[in-house]
């Protein structure tokens, strides 16, 4: 019924197969095995695949996409086997290349979610990565101008891609800068826990790898950031007085330990393992609150 031309029965088959497949999750191997066996007997891929490349808004309610897109994504992210149906159909890809671009707030964030799945692909990764105009939207998409839930979304695709040091390259090398200020601007965000730990998250996986990306971080005062989830106070340039001395930073630290803790010394060290030589803010008399993070950790 997937395919079926009432379009509410087809909604509504989408929908239910969804939270099925997603109740399925943590079933047996050989449950997943005859379920896989059956998607396949059924096309249901197919008929998705169908679906998404006819879809026109003056046709279609925007409902038909978005839980296509959520079906879609779901059997992406349990079967590895389908992701081949997605990545090598250049059609659909550019299709839903188009829908990201959308303005649709909803649709924009399920298509990010549907490229994490299929970025779990190396082939499929590759080929995201591959598209500039599309990895220029995912990298203003971790901005301060969208949606938190949005952003959260972007920060989680970029996790993937960041998984190796390719991807890492591909995706630093060309927009660096964009994607730094929106790691940074997330880590601040005092307000949004969920915001700060993806942002933290990115960071950490973007750190592990040397290149000219730690500069850009540097630049952006990554140790100020640092300091602050530690303490919840933000320093200015001006205040480099107002640090707190090793043993207080220590006390307050032990005293008030948060589960965003981990990822402050973890990013602190891919820091200080991929300094280089002539970038030192501690001898450059600019790095007061590194200083302090780096007593604290000692």
């Amino acid at each position: 019924q997937l395919s079926a031309h009432q379009l509410p029965t087809a909604i509504s088959c989408a929908r239910a197969m969804n939270c099925i497949l997603n109740s399925l999750v943590t079933a047996r191997g050989s449950t997943h095995a005859e379920i896989l066996e059956t998607l396949e007997r059924t096309n249901a891929v197919a008929s998705i695949v169908s679906a998404l490349q006819s879809y026109t808004p003056d046709v279609h309610p925007l409902s038909y996409l978005t839980e296509m897109i959520s079906l879609l994504r779901t059997i992406l992210w349990i079967w590895p086997s389908s992701r081949y149906h997605v990545w090598s159909n250049g059609n659909l890809m550019g299709k839903l290349a188009h829908y990201c671009l959308a303005t649709e707030t909803t649709v924009v964030a399920k298509v990010l979610r549907l490229y994490a799945a299929l970025a779990l692909c190396g082939h499929g990764a590759m080929i995201l990565l591959k598209n500039k105009v599309l990895m220029a939207k995912i990298c203003e998409l971790v901005g301060t101008s969208h949606p938190s839930s949005t952003r959260i979304e972007a920060f989680k695709l970029c996790h993937i891609l960041l998984r190796s040091s390719k991807g890492c390259s591909q995706l630093m090398t060309s927009r660096c800068q964009p994607i730094v200020e929106g790691i940074i601007d997330a880590m601040r965000a005092k307000d949004d826990k969920l915001l700060v730990t993806e942002g933290c998250r990115t960071a950490l996986l973007v750190l592990r790898y040397a290149g000219n990306h730690h500069q850009c971080f540097w630049s952006n005062a990554i140790d100020k950031v640092l300091y602050s989830i530690l303490t919840g106070r933000c320093l200015s340039s001006h205040q480099s007085d107002k640090v707190l001395c090793d043993d207080e930073l220590f006390d307050m630290v032990s005293k008030n330990f948060m589960d965003i803790h981990p990822y402050v010394w973890d990013i602190l060290g891919y820091l200080v393992v991929h300094c280089t030589e002539d970038h030192h803010p501690v001898r450059k008399g600019k790095g007061h609150s590194l200083h302090a993070l780096i007593s604290c950790a000692w």
